[in-house]
């Protein structure tokens, strides 16, 4: 089997146009998902994307046509074995295609997203913090008090950002002795309008909230600790609880975005009827499932064989188009292997461990 264009994941197809993609499997080729053949989100109908993401005069899934390559993409390899990615400032055209968004994973669930007019910061405790761009407002995002989410050097940015908004879970206790912040505390299952943000929380499953936020036209989840916390020494019971709560709340932001008075509630049918979850993906797709654009979601690789509950959970219910793995502190190359779970197919295409990735 080759080597696939992410590099850590299997080979899906054998498309003539993915010459370094060799497989015999195909993960999606419903026709306006916009997918390519092999899951990418890159090949959108009518965008003149080809499979890379370049320009091609065949547009939409074909892959005739392309103007800059008649032989395979070799460059779709970056040395690490990892898919390349060409850098733009934000704004500026990549072929036809605007990059809106850079993401960079910190260290554990710390990741900065930089948009066109701001930056979200999201529980960094730890990592050396990329710079912040002159003229963007940045947002500090803590979903609780753990000290592998939350470190007292947050404050430390009011000295080096001249606009800097604090958005932080009401258990954290320091906002009281930084006066000359500006904080807004939150509490779960709550709506926020802070300037261009509009928030919405959610209960964890351990200790704080998780986010929610639109702005600049993008949906970006973080889950903080809301998790399937199933522990294999914890009384099964608990690990049930863990589980039902953790899709409750994905269920109520579902709900939410489907504009519903009510979450959703999963019905007790359709758990007996036996369908796989790829079956349950493709009837929610159908019923016009809530596509998030970015998402950092746990894969915990100290729940072991069940680290993938909670990403699987997500994928049924709520599900974006770019999916970053969290809380796997420096256990990255562990936490891969568990792409290969036949519970993550319907998104293991677009689950991401690039350290720095623009969109």
């Amino acid at each position: 089997m080759g080597i696939h264009p992410y590099g850590f994941l299997p080979a899906l197809c054998s498309d003539p146009c993915h010459g370094i993609c060799r497989g015999d499997r195909i993960t999606d080729r419903r026709p306006g998902t916009g997918r390519d053949r092999c899951g990418r989100g890159d090949c959108r109908p009518g965008t003149g994307r080809d499979c890379c993401g370049r320009g091609c005069t065949g547009g939409g899934n074909s892959t005739a046509g392309c103007t800059q390559h008649s032989a395979p993409h070799p460059l779709c390899l970056s040395d690490h074995g990892h898919r390349a990615h060409r850098f733009y400032p934000l704004g500026k055209k990549s072929g036809e295609k605007g990059k809106t968004m850079k993401i960079t994973h910190i260290f554990h669930s710390g990741f900065m997203v930089e948009l066109e007019k701001s930056v979200l910061l999201f529980d960094w405790y730890r990592g050396k913090l990329p710079q912040i761009p002159s003229g963007k407002r940045l947002y500090v995002f803590c979903s609780h008090a753990h000290e592998d989410h939350y470190s007292p050097m947050i404050w430390s940015l009011l000295k080096i950002v001249p606009e800097v908004t604090y958005i932080l879970d009401a258990g954290i206790p320091d906002a009281a002795r930084h006066p000359e912040a500006e904080v807004v505390t939150v509490e779960p299952r709550q709506a926020y309008a802070v300037g261009p943000l509009r928030i919405r929380t959610l209960t964890s499953t351990d200790m704080g909230v998780a986010f929610y936020i639109e702005t600049e036209g993008k949906r970006i989840y973080h889950a903080g600790d809301l998790n399937v916390w199933y522990w294999f020494d914890e009384p099964l019971k608990d690990n049930i609880s863990s589980e039902k709560r953790c899709r409750a709340e994905m269920q109520y932001l579902a709900g939410t975005l489907r504009g519903e008075k009510e979450p959703l509630k999963e019905q007790k049918a359709e758990e007996k009827s036996g369908e796989t979850r790829c079956q349950k993906r493709s009837r929610t797709e159908e019923a016009g499932l809530p596509l998030l654009d970015l998402a950092f979601v746990p894969l915990d690789p100290r729940l072991r064989e069940e680290a993938p509950r909670c990403m699987a959970a997500f994928a049924e219910i709520l599900d974006a188009s770019y999916i970053f793995p969290m809380h796997y502190w420096e256990r990255e190359e562990e936490t891969r292997q568990y792409l290969s779970d036949s519970r993550l197919l319907p998104v293991r295409d677009r689950i991401h461990f690039d350290p720095v990735m623009e969109i």
